[in-house]
């Protein structure tokens, strides 16, 4: 059967939370301490609160983990998460379907908040029929994240304490490289899905990690795009040579190569690595830290990157949990 076309979706959703007796206006102000955050979604008032959690997203899930906050329920919004996954559910998150509200209804949560997901806008209504919804603008810094989700769960010493903590790691980094005499050397980011290449740009939360170490970024990669990368075509390939070349790799999507088999691109001069996408690519606690390891291992100890099942040792790491 074909699914539903989106107006039809949100209607057959919002009849059944009708029938769960969800709410059909807005959800009343929270009891108990509240507070007034800047949310993408406006200013919101939330109720202070590490208890009672729904989390739209895995990524958000793992940073209310960080702060030890960890929400009751974290919806999956993308496939391939295992590794997240498996640490949420460690802390005691259990992974439901996304974009469900009628799901979030039944567990009857105090607290809404996850990334502004496209998918989330339309069915933002009825979520906040539920409760209070905090939407976290796509690209926020880490350290933004955690001021943030300290404030609404009123475990803003700890948040401080995970942002000091990768503050401080970043700093060490910086300074081994440039003791290494690698400060200031280019590194571009490029994937490819045979036949696209995408480069990664200033867009992503990684390029603000790289400059953060002293290293530089090819000019054809200093752009910040919506979504923190860009199409680049075979004839423009060379614009993204540096020093330093990562390729991002998926382990959960067939289709996609290693760009440093292709043949137009040179790296014989380069320092070339093979990083997991999903450790690179997501906003969150972990992929600080695994971009963190990845480039010590490449520009530092000359050992290979992380794979997913280094998950758990990076979580400990930036979490202090060892």
């Amino acid at each position: 059967m074909k699914p539903l076309p989106p107006s039809l979706a949100i209607a057959a959703t919002a009849a059944l939370l009708a029938a769960c007796g969800a709410p059909s206006h807005p959800a009343p102000e929270p009891p108990g301490e509240t507070v007034t955050v800047q949310a993408a979604n406006g200013e919101v008032a939330a109720p202070v609160t590490d208890e009672g959690i729904w989390a739209l997203d895995v990524y958000t899930a793992l940073n209310l983990a960080a702060v030890g906050a960890a929400p009751d329920h974290a919806a999956r919004t993308h496939e391939g998460q295992e590794a997240r996954e498996e640490i949420a559910a460690g802390a005691g998150v259990r992974i439901v379907e996304a974009h469900k509200p009628e799901l979030a209804a039944g567990a009857e949560p105090s607290l809404i908040i996850g990334i502004d997901h496209p998918e989330h806008r339309p069915l933002l209504d009825l979520f906040e029929a539920i409760a209070p919804v905090v939407l976290i603008e796509e690209g926020t810094r880490v350290e933004e994240q955690m001021a943030l989700l300290g404030a609404v769960t009123g475990r803003s010493a700890e948040a401080a304490g995970i942002a000091d903590r990768l503050d401080t790691a970043v700093s060490a980094l910086a300074a081994r490289i440039e003791d290494a005499g690698r400060a200031g050397q280019t590194v571009s980011v490029l994937q490819e899905y045979p036949p696209v290449i995408y480069a990664y740009d200033s867009g992503t939360q990684f390029s603000g990690i790289l400059t953060g170490l002293g290293l530089d970024r090819p000019a054809a990669q200093s752009g910040g795009s919506e979504w923190g990368y860009i199409e680049v075509s075979e004839e423009n390939l060379e614009d993204h040579e540096a020093e330093v070349v990562v390729a991002l790799v998926d382990g959960v999507h067939a289709e996609g190569r290693s760009v440093l088999d292709h043949p137009v691109l040179d790296t014989s001069a380069a320092t070339t690595v093979e990083a997991e996408s999903s450790g690179w690519y997501n906003n969150d606690v972990l992929s600080t830290w695994w971009v963190l390891h990845d480039v010590q291992a490449a520009l530092i100890d000359g050992e290979p990157p992380a794979a997913f099942a280094d998950a758990p040792a990076l979580w400990s790491e930036a979490t202090g949990a060892r």
